[in-house]
């Protein structure tokens, strides 16, 4: 399936949002006062990516958030901390990415079998179109022998009408 022209718009409107997104939650967390991390909200925008991007790409930038978070944030750590933080933050990030990332697979999936299948409803129709049309006649048929008659009164002499009319009045 190629991108059109549209899509790769959309790609890159994604793109712009995920960086100001990612950079918005920096700044965010750099100029909070207090105890307060906003690293929670760095899965707004890798949810945006997710869906947009690849999974490389955006586990990559599940990488710059967690550095990010660790620089900017509120919580200073060291040693052992400071590893078992990070590897938990992209742990947690990078399984969410994931999951998202398999569901957007899918449905673009589903999109294209979808799409797909219209196009063959489409060609079917066509066809029993064409079968139908070929199935008529071209002209009306010219019938000589043959009076088309509609209403009681032109078969009020017919001796069926007559045996009904009798019994009814009976």
């Amino acid at each position: 399936m190629q991108a059109t022209s549209h899509d790769t718009k959309l790609i890159y409107l994604a793109s712009a949002g995920v960086a100001a997104g990612i950079l918005g939650i920096a700044y965010a967390d750099a100029i909070v006062e207090g105890n307060i991390s906003l690293a929670f909200l760095y899965l707004l925008p890798l949810t945006l990516s997710a869906l947009y991007h690849r999974l490389g790409t955006t586990l990559v930038l599940a990488g710059l958030c967690v550095a990010l978070r660790q620089l900017l944030g509120p919580f200073q750590y060291f040693g052992w901390h400071l590893s078992g933080r990070i590897i938990i933050t992209f742990g947690v990030l990078a399984v969410f990415i994931v999951i998202v990332h398999r569901m957007a697979r899918k449905q673009r999936k589903l999109a294209e079998t979808v799409r797909q299948q219209h196009e063959l409803l489409a060609q079917d129709l066509s066809l029993a179109e064409t079968v139908q049309r070929r199935l008529l006649p071209q002209k009306a048929p010219e019938l000589s022998r043959l009076d088309i008659a509609s209403g009681w009164p032109c078969v009020s002499s017919h001796p069926l009408r007559k045996a009904l009319l009798a019994l009814s009045r009976s």
